[in-house]
Parts: structure tokens; C-alpha cells; sequence
């Protein structure tokens, strides 16, 4: 377990190497189900990991997740996943689990949650009216989340990434 906490040793990595920040901000926008989320699995610095698809997910959960990556659906949050599912809470849950390592609940946060990053580095914009837009409805909530996905809070989050794209040269420049 690394003793060093996140944003220094992320910081650490971009320094390294120039070839590996270019890569580490394609990959930023993450993939939903690729890396952060879910129950017990933990990375070799403690971070969350979800299992990749399993082969033989059924296909209306293949069209669920999906269908959920639309910001309208993620926003409304469970109540629209169980109603696109056309199946029971219990069943889509044991499902989700089974083959994406995370409860409907986890996917849906993790999904605003990126969202809300995504709009913190659009603009100046207040954190409070960036998680009432992601459907969160708790601050305590929503900077347990974001925390959990990016070892972060919302803040910090936003400073390191100015300070990324500063040092960064321009294309063309």
C-alpha cells in the first residue's frame, strides 16, 4: 500500500514522462465499467476496480448500460434503469454484479460523477450547481463519490487539471 496520497503521486507519474501525461489524458474520460467502481476489488494503491465484462453478459444488459450512458437516463437516476431493464431491482442488481463487478446504484454515481467532472473543467462553474445537474442531491454524498473515483475532491480535481493543460504546450505553438 502506497502511503503517499493521490494527488501528489498522480502528479509524480505525469512528471515522468511527457509520452505517458498525453496518454493519461486520453484515457482521463474513463470508460464506463474499465476502471473505477465497485465492490472489493482494489488496485495495488487501494483504488477501486471493476471487472471488465464478462463474455456471455446478456444483451438487454449490454443495451441497459448503454442506454444509460445518456445523461437524461443517468440523471434520473435507479428508478430509470429498473424501468429500461423491464426487469425487478433484484434481478437487474444480481445481474450488474455478476457481470460488471458493480450494483446499479455504483454505476449510476459513477457516471454522474464523471459527468460533474467533465463540467467542472468546461467553465468556471459552482461545484454545488454542477452536482444538483448530476443528479446528486447530497454534497457529503457526491464528495464520497468523486472522491472514490478520482482521490479527490471536486476542487483539487479541477486545480490539477488546470495546472496539466497549463504546462502542456499547444499544438501548432
Amino acid at each position: 500500500e502506497c502511503a503517499l496520497p493521490a494527488l501528489p503521486r498522480l502528479r509524480r507519474v505525469v512528471e515522468v514522462d511527457d509520452a505517458l501525461a498525453d496518454r493519461v489524458l486520453q484515457v482521463a474520460p474513463v470508460a464506463p465499467g474499465a476502471v473505477l467502481g465497485g465492490r472489493g476489488h482494489r488496485g495495488q494503491h487501494g483504488q477501486r476496480l471493476v471487472a471488465l465484462p464478462q463474455a456471455g453478459a446478456p444483451d438487454w444488459l449490454v443495451r441497459l448500460r448503454e442506454k444509460m450512458q445518456k445523461e437524461e437516463n443517468f440523471i434520473a437516476g435507479l428508478d430509470r434503469m429498473i424501468e429500461l431493464s423491464g426487469r425487478s431491482q433484484e434481478h437487474l442488481t444480481r445481474n450488474l454484479r455478476k457481470y460488471y463487478g458493480e450494483t446499479p446504484t455504483e454505476f449510476i454515481n459513477r457516471l454522474r460523477v464523471h459527468r460533474a467532472a467533465q463540467q467542472l473543467l468546461q467553465a468556471d462553474v459552482d461545484t454545488m450547481s454542477v452536482m444538483f445537474a448530476c443528479g446528486f442531491n447530497n454534497y457529503a454524498w457526491f464528495l464520497r463519490c468523486f472522491r472514490r473515483s478520482f482521490g479527490m475532491s471536486p476542487q483539487q480535481y479541477v486545480r490539477f487539471n488546470r495546472q496539466l493543460f497549463a504546462r502542456r504546450p499547444r499544438p501548432g505553438a
